[in-house]
């Protein structure tokens, strides 16, 4: 928990291979002392609610960036959720975060591994991922923010890990 408090960017490898029972725990974590912004790449917004729901965790204090919902289908309009079109456009996904990005808050961008999938879109050696964290740092440094990224614990060794390895302060396994 140390380690979240300190670093302005973290990598988080969550122990567990059960991708949802995983934002649980990282919510559980820092939930309670941050308002957290919570991009998904892979679980809906609702389905993100209600799996909080359930395990006791409200979300009062959780901004939601959906990137999947949109991709499906259209979805229900909501006051605590920005969609956006696909998990790949991380212009968009950025746009929306500068949007909601609040004093003190935790971002949780779930996850790398699942933005590894779009392979064309988010090429390696590009620069992609260092560019789309520079596109909101410096609100972010300038509310006292932080960002958590997920990676499953089987990527960590991708290119676009090795070559974004310089943007996380600090790395932890959950």
């Amino acid at each position: 928990m140390a380690k979240i408090n300190k670093s302005r960017t973290l990598l988080i490898i969550p122990a567990t291979c059960r991708p949802a029972e995983y934002p649980i725990g990282i919510v559980r974590k820092i939930g309670k002392n941050h308002k957290i912004v919570y991009i998904t790449l892979s679980k809906s917004y609702e389905f993100l609610s209600v799996l909080f729901k359930k395990n006791n965790l409200s979300t009062e204090k959780i901004s939601f960036i959906d990137c999947v919902s949109s991709f499906i289908k259209q979805p229900r309009k909501t006051t605590n959720a920005e969609f956006v079109e696909a998990p790949y456009d991380l212009d968009a996904i950025c746009a929306s975060l500068k949007k909601i990005i609040s004093e003190d808050c935790m971002v949780i961008f779930d996850s790398l591994s699942t933005l590894m999938n779009y392979g064309m879109e988010v090429p390696v050696g590009a620069g992609v991922l260092n560019n789309f964290v520079n596109c909101f740092s410096k609100i972010l440094k300038e509310k006292r923010g932080k960002i958590v990224f997920v990676l499953e614990k089987s990527d960590e060794k991708n290119d676009l890990i090795k070559e974004s390895k310089k943007l996380f302060e600090d790395q932890i396994m959950l």
